[in-house]
């Protein structure tokens, strides 16, 4: 699908597209034949009163006929909306009509009644012939503040709870060329509206946006010089599958023997080609990634100093110093959270063993929802000290701290009406949150369990084989919990501060 060029006809912006060679089957498509009929025919609109809803009907009628216009989500070439095009064409003033009829440059010179009547011809329909091009209103300007945009009403954002929003586009910013852009999208979309599409109902769960902006000064909005990382950055469906495929392999190990090694080598190849054309390296982020990257090995260096002593003198520090120094580290590797709070009491109704349920920290992410945080020592043991049929299984204090936390999220699920308006309160009084009327309340829904305890397995043993073998029974123990979205030990924390530095230093 391509776009020839981008007109403006007063201030509505309309498209002219190659249609004989479109993939919605044109001009096989008799609802958008008739569309093209009734936007492109030589008529004296002037003569007729729109705002008079007996001739809004005969149209919907000779172009949807029985179906109803306002439910049909029939799509010109999958992107913009066939009744969508019909209201801004119907918003046009007769002159603005007669300018758009002269692009279509379609030889039908008639009344609006013989119009009407000649549309329920079928055979009329069949026997005329169309030209290849097509042009159509598919967005109208508007102002936001000072700025004007393209608003693309044709091609209206709906969320998951079908709230409508629209894709505005900063007029002063865009070339012919821009507006192609746009909507075509060789790589991971073969459509860019899919991602206009998707990428609103992914906004709508973290903001209250009517849409997303393209240029200008409307916050947030996305540069129109960022336009070409977007599209190289974006994930498409044969990439997605790559890592269902990875996923559902990891599955299968515990089974049988899996090789997902080409599809990981497949996702790591478009991976790096998609961050190799990413261009950050500007002054202004070199100075903030310089000093991220100081502030990060600084707290680094510290957890390794006080892991390397522990080495030495065990048992040194308690697991409240611990958790301070972690806490320190967490923003950088946990951006998603945004406030914690320390030794959450709940009540557990109907356990007469246990009146309370604490556990270490209730870390709350971005889109108001929580998790359930666990902080041990580095010197809690990971494994049994022998073997069960050739395999390591967890010590018995993983196992419990592993039980421990899923009753933590079993118990915070079943009591969320009573326990997210405290949960709120204590998130104002302890960790300072400030809520927009706007934004809700905090909510409890599916929370997951995040647990940093022990030291890696090639650190508690000399033993390189016996090591190994740890390893890969320690990654397929973790992956059997759904309900345990982290699990780490000390020296996966070192190693993924170490990795961001190492990223972000080839950055400065």
């Amino acid at each position: 699908m391509e776009f020839q060029q981008f007109h403006l006809i007063g201030d509505y912006g309309c498209l002219t597209q190659d249609v004989a060679h479109s993939s919605a089957g044109f001009p096989g498509d008799t609802f958008a034949k008739r569309l093209r009929i009734i936007t492109s025919a030589d008529v004296d609109w002037a003569k007729e009163n729109f705002n008079d809803s007996t001739i809004k009907t005969q149209i919907d009628t000779a172009i949807f006929g029985d179906e109803d216009p306002e439910t049909l989500l029939y799509r010109q070439s999958g992107i913009f909306e066939y009744n969508e095009i019909l209201k801004l064409w119907m918003s046009m003033n007769p002159d603005q009509k007669k300018e758009l009829s002269e692009y279509n440059n379609l030889e039908i010179e008639m009344t609006f009644k013989e119009l009407i009547s000649e549309m329920n011809d079928t055979m009329y329909i069949r026997k005329l012939t169309l030209n290849d091009d097509w042009t159509f209103p598919v967005a109208k300007v508007v102002s936001k503040k000072t700025d004007e945009y393209w608003r693309f009403d044709a091609m209206p954002l709906k969320d998951k709870s079908g709230d409508i929003g629209y894709l505005y586009v900063y007029r002063k910013e865009m070339r012919k060329k821009d507006y192609n852009n746009l909507f075509n999208k060789r790589n991971a979309y073969s459509k860019m509206t899919t991602v206009w599409k998707d990428l609103y109902k992914i906004s709508r769960y973290v903001s209250n946006t009517q849409g997303i902006y393209i240029g200008g000064d409307h916050k947030p909005n996305i540069p129109v010089r960022s336009l070409n990382t977007l599209r190289d950055r974006l994930v498409g469906n044969a990439e997605i599958q790559h890592y269902i495929d990875i996923q559902n392999g990891r599955v299968l190990e515990d089974f049988i023997d899996m090789d997902t090694s080409r599809a990981k080598a497949l996702i790591a190849r478009q991976q790096e080609k998609r961050h190799s054309e990413i261009l950050i390296k500007n002054d202004q982020n070199r100075s903030v990634i310089t000093q991220v990257n100081t502030q990060l090995k600084e707290f680094h260096d510290e957890l390794k100093e006080v892991l390397d002593q522990n080495d030495k003198q065990p048992k040194a520090w308690i697991e409240h110093d611990y958790q301070k120094l972690l806490f320190k580290i967490f923003p950088f590797i946990f951006p998603q959270y945004t406030h914690f709070i320390r030794e959450y009491n709940f009540k557990i109704d109907g356990n007469a063993q246990k009146k309370e349920d604490i556990p270490d920290f209730i870390a709350l992410n971005s889109s108001l929802s929580v998790d359930v945080m666990e902080i041990k020592t580095p010197d809690f043991p990971l494994f049994r000290k022998g073997q069960y049929r050739k395999n390591f299984v967890f010590a018995s204090e993983v196992q419990g701290l592993i039980s421990q936390i899923q009753k933590y999220i079993y118990n915070l699920t079943r009591n969320s009406l009573r326990e997210e308006p405290r949960l709120q309160k204590r998130f104002e009084d302890k960790a300072e949150l400030k809520l927009s009327k706007s934004s809700g309340g905090i909510h409890i829904r599916s929370p997951k369990g995040l647990i940093v305890v022990g030291r890696s397995p090639s650190h508690s043993t000399q033993n390189l084989e016996e090591a190994q073998q740890q390893e890969q029974d320690f990654d397929i123990y973790k992956r059997r919990y759904e309900d345990i979205l982290f699990f780490l030990t000390y020296d996966d924390i070192l190693d993924w501060t170490e990795r961001i530095i190492s990223r972000q230093s080839k950055i400065e």
